[in-house]
């Protein structure tokens, strides 16, 4: 009867062990769009410089994990005698001010969503990515989008707070409200302390 007892006792221990266990799979943080078109020429200098440390402070909170910037095709119309053509901005590359290292992976997107990159889902599929963190410009556009669009497609999304904007600043609650009704995470950067790779 004893013995009974301790290998059930065992049986139940070893299942709340299990269940314990964080979810498998790897986590990556993209920063979406923080390019010097819209950090230098878009939103003002103060909104700016606040959004690209708390930017780096997510980044570096959430190394060692994959960090991925995820660039806007800009393009511009030009209207001459010679006709109309279209080419990229004079503005697109990353701001500087950004803490990104050597073997970060730089990508370009085409449309509103990062995930219509194919080579970025060819990553998370051979790197067992199931966990995005996002970060950047701008809610309600390009990083709702690609909030929604992960959302959509399985993985699992939280937004930092302070480490994204709106065009509109004082719109960005509103944007973030939106998201969560979609069941998509908002955290602020300090709920990550003590992250390990983990989710969270």
């Amino acid at each position: 009867m004893v013995r009974k007892f301790f290998f059930a006792l065992g049986a139940v221990l070893l299942t709340c062990s299990m269940t314990a266990q964080p979810p498998v799979g790897n986590a990556a943080l993209l920063v979406i769009d923080m390019q010097d078109e819209f950090t230098r020429h878009t939103l003002d200098k103060g909104s700016a410089s606040e959004l690209i440390s708390s930017v780096n402070t997510a980044i570096a909170t959430l190394r060692p994990i994959d960090v991925i910037f995820v660039k806007a095709d800009i393009r511009v119309l030009t209207i001459s005698l010679k006709g109309i053509r279209t080419g990229p901005a004079a503005h697109t590359d990353l701001d500087e001010r950004l803490d990104r290292r050597e073997g970060d992976i730089v990508l370009t997107k085409h449309e509103s969503s990062a995930l219509t990159v194919e080579e970025l889902r060819v990553f998370f599929r051979e790197n067992n990515i199931e966990h995005l963190y996002l970060t950047g410009i701008f809610l309600g556009q390009c990083v709702s989008n690609t909030a929604i669009h992960a959302n959509d497609a399985g993985y699992k999304v939280t937004v930092l707070r302070e480490a994204v904007t709106a065009k509109k600043p004082g719109k960005s609650e509103k944007f973030l409200k939106q998201l969560e009704s979609q069941g998509i995470l908002v955290k602020s950067i300090a709920d990550l302390e003590g992250f390990s790779g983990s989710f969270l």
